[in-house]
């Protein structure tokens, strides 16, 4: 008994090792099963949404188009959107990579498109993209996931899977040998051997599955724990637990040698049948506690809803019926079914659950819909026959069960595992016998106490008891050999704590000795550092002397600004006086000018107004000069003004002309503009890039037919526009269609600085 407690302990902290080890590392879909595109992180979603709906080349929305397809579909959880949205974008992705005869990017879309399908288990779609695939090694690699995906579907029946999946493992293995793609080839060889299994060889399925496991040890090749995983099965599959056993401890300590984690929901769900085949029963619900826990971190070749649906009967088993119904209602909502093979198992699960608590109606309900669905899709096999069969037979409805128990009896194949061949003799002499067919019940009476002979399952058992005993004694070994290890150790580390202490006390005296010398030479110094801090008083004097100097002059900037806009306000108010007695051109005149001063006050008053006195915030400028010119012409709402203006500083010789520019542009637009327009708008757009930038202003109003006309005219306005874009050194452009639209493009730092000669050629 202790042993047994010391092997579970044992298991569960090995397994919740690798748990562990697996949760922070992602590794790509269905890694060592089949090769499939890698995986895009989840993370990088909000980026590829903000690609593919940015104005770039049509490369990058390619791009984003296949990473948002790979999220989708690589979720371990998925909802019911997931693979709609991953085909979309991946047929969106096919399409433009046609329109721009991409090759490259059309290979990636069809792969990705052929993931998907595999994964949903649409495989008639998958096949039908082969003859597309132009490059060898992605059709290499699509054919192995076809492979894999026949031969391990849980749903047909086992004679069209194994057709099909064959087919495409011996192509496989011929393209991979061809292309020398080791691991496709390695892959195609363990699906083979499983389907020798499966077909009733096992002797030559057993040695085939050696054969490649030799070939991973020899090529030193990651992925030795998938083929072990698989003799498992295979093993258990035929009855002989010891060899699974041993397998399964292999396939374990594989895992832990390895960094590819991705099959742990596999091995779990293994060693639950395992153990529970076994009664293991602690062992067994450990196995699938962690395995559904795996679920949520990778896709795996089980899904998290047949976790669920074993975890459902192991609390039926251990007489907790009234907890499976909110149990399974809890999880399902957090692994949404979305495949066939998804939705299958969770009717199956919920069958048994209202079985379990005596519900009949909602039963029989769910077990023939369950029924239903995998006959209409084509899929029933012997043992969806058996299930409602049994439900019948738990019902004492044993008219009802014979005769989808007597199909479930014509449909066992390879793949029926002894114990499953066992469970339906059994309910079928109980069915004969309460049916009074006596001579059929002896039969499959007979033919269970043979599935089920004592000395068999006796030695088995200690087969199998004496296999786990010598492993922990094994283990038992090690960690002797361990703990001596750690003593040798732990001695030498006195050793060298000794050797450390002797030193430290050498060092200590030799640190007295030195100690001694730098005090002298210390006593020397502090004089010389005394002369030193008189020195530094002194520069300190003179540097606050200058700080005082220094604020004094920007006060004094401050207020020559403050001085500069107040003048300017006072010509305003002159010419505004002047205006009084003027009338027509002079007036219209006086008024342009007022503007333009304005224009140059408001830059005087903004640097007087902020701490740096160097730059301009444009687009508070830019706000307020436009609210002095809708007041100065009293426009009110009915022109629209649109400001799509970056919050940039600019230094003053460059704020000033744009700010005349600005004026010049907007005036011009009130002015002439929009006769005739019903809803007039002016639009100024201010951004910068790098060390450029770009000032925009457009309105909606009549446009100018002969834009070269207006060029050759020069109005003051347009000669100021000029002469002030080439003080910036700007790209001036005027366009007349559609309303008027005046550009400017000059760099932030358009003027050559000032070489100071003296530092230049370091004159003193």
């Amino acid at each position: 008994m202790r042993n047994k407690q010391r092997s579970t302990a044992w298991l569960s902290a090995k397994i919740m090792l690798l748990l562990i080890t697996t949760t922070f590392r992602t590794t790509p879909v269905f890694a060592q099963y089949y090769p499939a595109p890698e995986l895009v992180p989840p993370n990088k979603q909000a980026a590829l949404l903000q690609q593919l709906n940015a104005s770039g080349p049509m490369a990058d929305k390619l791009d984003a188009l296949l990473g948002l397809a790979n999220i989708h579909y690589n979720k371990p959880i998925k909802t019911l959107q997931d693979f709609p949205l991953a085909t979309r974008y991946a047929r969106e992705a096919l399409g433009l990579s046609r329109q721009l005869q991409d090759e490259k990017r059309i290979t990636e879309s069809i792969y990705t498109l052929a993931s998907i399908y595999l994964l949903e288990d649409s495989l008639s779609e998958a096949e039908n993209l082969l003859p597309a695939i132009t490059n060898d090694t992605v059709k290499n690699n699509v054919q192995v996931g076809l492979a894999f995906t026949y031969v391990f579907c849980p749903q047909r029946p086992l004679k069209d899977a194994l057709t099909k999946g064959k087919f495409y493992a011996q192509q496989g293995q011929q393209l991979s040998t061809r292309l020398r793609l080791k691991k496709n080839e390695l892959l195609t060889r363990q699906y083979l051997a499983f389907i020798h299994n499966l077909e009733g060889n096992g002797k030559m399925g057993d040695q085939e599955m050696l054969d490649v496991i030799q070939q991973y040890k020899q090529l030193k090749m990651e992925g030795i724990q998938y083929p072990y995983l698989l003799l498992t099965e295979m093993h258990w599959m035929q009855g002989q637990f010891k060899e699974a056993l041993n397998d399964h401890y292999l396939t374990t300590n594989a895992f832990e040698q390895s960094t590819d984690k991705t099959a742990l929901s596999s091995l779990y769900y293994t060693a639950a049948t395992l153990f529970g085949r076994m009664s293991e029963h602690q062992k067994e619900e450990d196995a699938l506690r962690l395995g559904l826990e795996q679920c949520k971190i990778a896709i795996g070749r089980f899904n998290a809803n047949l976790f669920i649906g074993e975890m459902a009967r192991r609390l039926i088993r251990t007489g907790q019926s009234k907890k499976v119904l909110p149990f399974v209602d809890s999880l399902t909502h957090i692994f949404t079914p979305v495949t066939f093979d998804q939705k299958i198992a969770t009717v199956g699960t919920y069958a048994n659950a209202y079985l379990a608590t005596g519900q009949y109606q909602q039963a029989e309900k769910y077990f023939l819909k369950s029924f239903t669905m995998t006959k209409a899709a084509g899929w029933a096999t012997g043992n969806d026959y058996s299930v409602l069969g049994y439900f019948y037979v738990e019902h004492k409805e044993y008219v009802k069960a014979r005769p989808y128990l007597l199909k479930a009896l014509s449909l066992q194949d390879n793949m029926t595992s002894v114990y499953d061949k066992r469970q339906l003799t059994y309910m079928l002499f109980l069915v004969d016998s309460a049916t009074q067919h006596y001579t059929s019940a002896i039969r499959y009476s007979q033919q269970n106490h043979a599935l089920d002979d004592s000395l068999e399952l006796a030695k088995r058992h200690a087969d199998v008891q004496k296999l786990m005993i010598q492993y922990e004694t094994q283990k038992k070994d090690a960690e002797i050999k361990s703990f001596e290890q750690k003593e040798l150790l732990g001695r030498a580390r006195q050793e060298r704590a000794d050797f450390i202490r002797n030193v430290v006390i050498a060092a200590a005296t030799l640190f007295l000795i030195v100690a001694v010398i730098l005090y002298r030479q210390y006593r020397s110094k502090k004089k010389l550092s005394e002369i030193i801090i008189q020195k530094n008083k002194k520069q300190q004097l003179l540097l606050e002397q200058l700080n005082r100097s220094l604020s004094e002059k920007e006060w004094l900037l401050k207020e020559v600004h403050h001085r500069v806009k107040n003048n300017l306000h006072t010509v305003m108010c002159l010419l505004e006086s002047q205006a009084l007695h003027l009338e027509s051109d002079a007036l219209k005149a006086i008024e342009d000018s007022k503007h333009r001063i304005y224009a140059m006050s408001l830059i005087h008053q903004q640097l007087y107004q902020t701490e740096g006195m160097t730059t301009v915030d444009l687009k508070a400028y830019i706000l307020q000069f436009i609210g002095y010119l809708k007041d100065s012409f009293a426009l009110g709402p009915r022109v629209h003004f649109e400001l799509n203006i970056e919050p940039i500083q600019i230094e003053v010789p460059v704020a000033i002309p744009l700010a005349l520019i600005i004026n010049e542009a907007v005036t011009n637009s009130i002015k002439h503009a929009f006769r005739g327009i019903p809803d007039p708008t002016i639009t100024i757009t201010l951004y910068s890039h790098h060390d450029s930038l770009s000032l925009i202003i457009k309105d909606n109003g009549t446009g100018i037919k002969n834009v070269e006309k207006i060029r050759e005219k020069r109005s003051l306005g347009m000669k100021l526009i000029h002469g002030l874009s080439e003080d910036l050194n700007a790209k001036f452009n005027i366009q007349g269609n559609d309303g008027l639209e005046i550009s400017v493009e000059c760099s932030t730092k358009p003027f050559s600085p000032v070489v100071n000669l003296e530092e230049e050629f370091s004159i003193v």
